[in-house]
């Protein structure tokens, strides 16, 4: 609370004002105590509009040095803990992007407007994603800053990233993957010294592993492995630096390994004698395999080359995800597998495929045909009821004629159907 109550020992009130001169952390106003409450309020409100003021003109209460935004991306970079990766994005994004159009330029002088028009420019070279991502990275250090009392405030607060649409998850069916799996197996055929591209994509599909948990891969991890059909996923090679890092929950697990897989891993692991801590896949040039090139000369080359339609390698551990769930897999099961913490996550992993929908579309019509031959046979029986409600049923003659009997007089049906439409009974 801004005005805080003060009793001494005498029993005394007193109103102490307590009022920072800018945001959390920042430095308080000189504290003064009152005794009268109204006295207190006043000088509050002298404060508040002290800080409007300084608000409106661009200015902080308390002094701030004159700086630039490079020196507050510099001391962004060298005080906020990041890994190796994601500090190599922040620099790249740094030097391409927001340091050659605003390296001299004072944090203060930067308006929304401006940002706003740097920010369609962006958008139009390259996505409206990759925009947000410059313009954010910069409203970050500003945020920092703001913190660290080294700015007054943020001058691009109040900006909001553009909408983005989001992208559609396209995934394989099972009958995609046995065909491109076929494919890949023609294209690298057994004992060349591409093989490894196969086995990448055979242990993508049938174990839903990251890129980089594929390429940070070891013989240990296999043949470790507890179950004989499990292998064992303790880290992943970063797709930037190519180094061995945690992966991304930070804790081991085990995935299943299918004795297809099982058979081409021992086999390629034997035959290149790999060592028992040395990486299972690497580049042509024997360096660790990189993650851009892959995706460039081999996985979206062998996509277009089988014809089949456009799926992005991550779409692997879709496809991966939703065959285990299409298989009756238990979803605990699937999130253990796939690594996620949060069971949302695995939920989001799991699409529908066109064959799935069109069984499901079946499973409706023929319950509607159930149900509706149900009702008619309810329907067909309350009828029947009716009818015997009119007369007593005698004996069915000889030629299967039905004889029903009234008070009055006897009527005959040809057939029980006859008997059911109550409605066209008549008596004689």
């Amino acid at each position: 609370m801004p005005i805080q109550i003060i009793n001494s020992k005498e029993g005394a009130k007193r109103y102490k004002v307590r009022e920072r001169t800018a945001g959390r952390g920042s430095p308080f106003f000189p504290q003064l105590s009152f005794d009268r409450k109204i006295d207190a309020q006043h000088y509050l409100q002298t404060l508040l509009e002290q800080k409007r003021k300084a608000a409106l003109e661009g200015v902080g209460i308390v002094s701030f040095e004159k700086t630039t935004v490079l020196s507050e991306a510099q001391h962004w970079l060298s005080n906020r803990r990041r890994t190796m990766s994601h500090e190599l994005r922040c620099k790249s994004i740094l030097t391409k992007h927001i340091l050659p159009r605003f390296a001299c330029r004072d944090p203060m002088t930067l308006r929304i407007d401006e940002i706003t028009k740097y920010r369609t420019q962006l958008s139009d070279q390259s996505t409206p994603s990759t925009a947000n991502k410059i313009v954010g990275q910069l409203k970050a250090i500003l945020n920092f800053s703001v913190v660290q009392m080294r700015i007054p405030r943020n001058p691009l607060f109040a900006l909001k990233p553009i909408k983005v649409d989001e992208v559609e998850t396209r995934i394989w069916t099972l009958d995609e993957i046995v065909a491109f799996l076929s494919f890949a197996d023609h294209k690298y055929p057994h004992g060349s010294p591409n093989r490894w591209v196969y086995i990448a994509y055979l242990l993508t599909l049938f174990s839903g592993l990251r890129s980089g948990e594929v390429w940070g891969m070891k013989p240990r991890d296999l043949l470790s492995s507890k179950s004989v059909s499990g292998i064992t996923v303790a880290r992943q090679l970063d797709r930037y630096t190519r180094t061995e890092q945690p992966t991304k929950g930070k804790r081991q697990r085990s995935v299943p390994c299918p004795e297809q897989l099982k058979e081409e891993l021992e086999f390629w692991i034997k035959q290149n004698q790999i060592a028992w801590d040395d990486l299972i896949f690497r580049g042509d040039r024997g360096s660790p395999v990189s993650y851009h090139s892959f995706k460039r000369h081999r996985f979206e080359k062998d996509v277009a080359q089988s014809e089949l339609p456009k799926i992005r390698f991550h779409d692997f551990r879709h496809s991966a995800c939703s065959i285990l769930h299409e298989i009756g897999v238990p979803i605990v099961e699937i999130q253990a597998i796939m690594g996620h913490k949060d069971i949302k996550t695995t939920l989001r992993y799991i699409h529908l495929n066109p064959d799935a929908t069109r069984r499901t579309s079946q499973k409706l019509t023929d319950a509607f045909r159930q149900a509706k031959a149900l009702s008619i046979s309810q329907s067909e029986t309350s009828n029947f009821k009716k009818a015997q409600s009119y007369g007593n049923f005698r004996d069915v003659s000889e030629n299967g004629v039905l004889r029903v009997c009234s008070n009055a007089s006897e009527a005959s049906y040809e057939s029980e159907s006859q008997v059911l439409e109550t409605n066209k009974i008549s008596y004689l």
